[in-house]
């Protein structure tokens, strides 16, 4: 499932590139078998700032930290763009955001607390 909202309001939008919207991507996994950060094993972050460890990867840099319920969000820096990943009940959520919001952990809090909202399980 994919859906598109507008930050700061939390309105389900028409998809389209913006500023102020936040493209989630959703689906459902099997729990014990998946591994999110599976990519990273084994790889050092080269800094670790305020509970958030860096990674450079393929060429970009990735960002990782606790996401709050034991969960790891994954958080890559594209030129333009933020294109984050973690898991959520037995949902893996990707969500892309403009490069201009730069506290990811803030951007998880809201995302999260849309889907608190949204999500009935």
């Amino acid at each position: 499932m994919t859906l598109s909202i507008e930050y700061p309001s939390m309105k389900v939008v028409k998809p389209r590139a913006g500023s102020s919207v936040i493209t989630i991507r959703m689906f459902p996994i099997l729990r014990p078998s998946f591994r999110e950060g599976a990519f990273l094993e084994g790889v050092k972050p080269f800094k670790v700032v305020e509970g958030v460890e860096f990674y450079d990867y393929g060429g970009f840099i990735t960002r990782t930290f606790d996401g709050g319920e034991g969960e790891t969000v994954f958080a890559t820096d594209h030129e333009r763009f933020w294109l984050a990943k973690r898991l959520f009940k037995d949902l893996r959520v990707s969500y892309q955001y403009a490069r201009n919001y730069e506290d990811i952990r803030f951007m998880d809090r809201f995302v999260m607390s849309f889907l608190e909202q949204v999500i009935v399980r």
